[in-house]
């Protein structure tokens, strides 16, 4: 069925790169708290100075309170809840003072004309306590994900991205939902996932800056003393710890966001490398055994265990294949953090044959029920499910015992059949 579209999504869909001396550029900035709008007319704002001294400590204060807070009217979206629509952002060239500014538009998920990036990152908080200006209105954001747009804006040229917060009408179950089945287009088409971890923090830089040196020097020449000036041994896993600990590792939503990209860039403040070069650096860093690692969720605790895998899941996109096996995404799905916890099962609705259709108006209890049947029947029955995951007999085997072993009323909070997974439940790597 035609998705039906406003005036406004055909003007959408025949957008052209816009001007950057747009005149939406010249908003100014007022208070974030305020509900009274003033009446512009798109000129400088030209208000009497307080007669202070104009220190440069002034001058940065006021260009940090002009780039934080922007006062419009407020943002509505019209609902695209149906089709194989979905929104990107247009993140328009800005300097460091000033206020952030995207335009909406729509493409298609199954065949995008535009190429475009997605990006990773932690919400850091559900308080939406920063503002930008989208489509010339306002529009409530995090502080961590105006951190990211602010790092990931250009001075001079567009950025065409995805990101959830603002593509996504977060206050819509229907639309929510709808989207979700679009991820995997979503992200497998985007030229390039962009990972925002956060800002500079704990040798983060150096670290950066060692991954990519030790890929200029090659594996044969990593004794190099150039690698122990930028890190002693000691510092690079502490600063490899610390990066892991980060909250992207723990969330639920990263691993299919990663495991479906072509090609990922991790950002740390203004440092930039490869996941590649990232994982590789990790993996090949001796840290103490218990590094990251939880007595209680065992292997889920260990950051590294979990980076392995999703780099396994990567593998098999790469070769048009997909062997994640129902253990791994338990795993990943019980140890993972999510606000939302039908999430911890809707997050790999890409990754997997799954036939629930994403509901978060359905009952959690009903939902996990629903799933685990799906995957039992799965195993025992559907063989087209166990040829496209590459399964042997004994893997399907296996498979349905781990399913059956994360189950158990010692293992559950919620009031489920003894043979049902809890997914708000901790993995547990033995009985004992």
């Amino acid at each position: 069925m035609p998705v039906q579209l406003s005036p406004r999504q055909r003007d959408s869909l025949d957008y052209e790169e816009p001007d950057v001396t747009d005149s939406r550029l010249m908003f100014r900035s007022l208070s974030l708290e305020s509900s009274q709008y003033d009446h512009y007319d798109n000129q400088d704002d030209r208000r009497p100075s307080s007669g202070g001294p104009d220190t440069s400590t002034t001058r940065r204060r006021a260009r940090q309170r002009r780039s934080d807070v922007v006062e419009a009217p407020p943002f509505n979206y019209t609902t695209v809840a149906d089709g194989d629509v979905f929104r990107l952002i247009v993140l328009l060239p800005g300097n460091p003072s000033s206020a952030i500014e995207c335009q909406l538009l729509l493409e298609n998920a199954l065949r995008p004309s535009r190429t475009y990036r997605c990006l990773s990152y932690c919400w850091g908080s559900e308080v939406r306590d920063a503002a930008i200006l989208c489509d010339g209105f306002r529009f409530p954001v995090t502080k961590n994900l105006h951190r990211a747009l602010r790092c990931l804006r250009q001075p001079k040229k567009n950025v065409l991205i995805w990101v959830d917060q603002i593509c996504i009408n977060q206050f819509d179950a229907k639309e929510r939902a709808h989207q979700v089945t679009l991820m995997k287009h979503i992200f497998s088409h985007a030229r390039k996932v962009v990972i925002w971890l956060g800002e500079e923090a704990n040798k983060s830089k150096e670290l950066c800056d060692y991954a990519e040196k030790m890929r200029d020097l090659g594996r044969t020449d990593r004794s190099s003393s150039s690698l122990g000036r930028i890190l002693s041994p000691k510092h690079l896993q502490d600063a490899i710890q610390n990066l892991l600990n980060r909250p992207w590792f723990q969330r639920v939503w990263v691993i299919p966001e990663v495991a479906l990209a072509q090609n990922v860039d991790v950002v740390c403040g203004g440092s930039r490398i490869t996941w590649d070069n990232l994982v590789r650096l990790i993996r090949d860093t001796q840290l103490p055994e218990t590094s990251g690692f939880n007595k209680q969720t065992a292997l889920p605790g260990n950051p590294r265990q979990r980076i392995a895998i999703i780099s396994q899941m990567i593998a098999s996109q790469r070769k048009a294949l997909l062997h994640t096996d129902i253990t791994q995404l338990l795993i990943l799905a019980k140890s993972s953090q999510a606000t939302e916890v039908r999430d911890r099962v809707y997050a790999f609705y890409g990754l997997t044959l799954l036939s629930t259709y994403p509901d978060y108006g359905c009952p959690v209890e009903k939902l996990y029920i629903d799933i685990t049947e799906h995957y039992i029947n799965s195993l025992l029955w559907d063989d087209y499910y166990s040829r496209w995951h590459g399964l042997s007999e004994q893997q399907r085997t296996q498979q349905l015992m781990s399913i059956l072993y994360s189950a158990g009323k010692l293992h559950q909070h919620l009031k489920l059949p003894s043979w049902i997974p809890d997914w708000t439940f901790a993995w547990y790597q033995a009985p004992f």
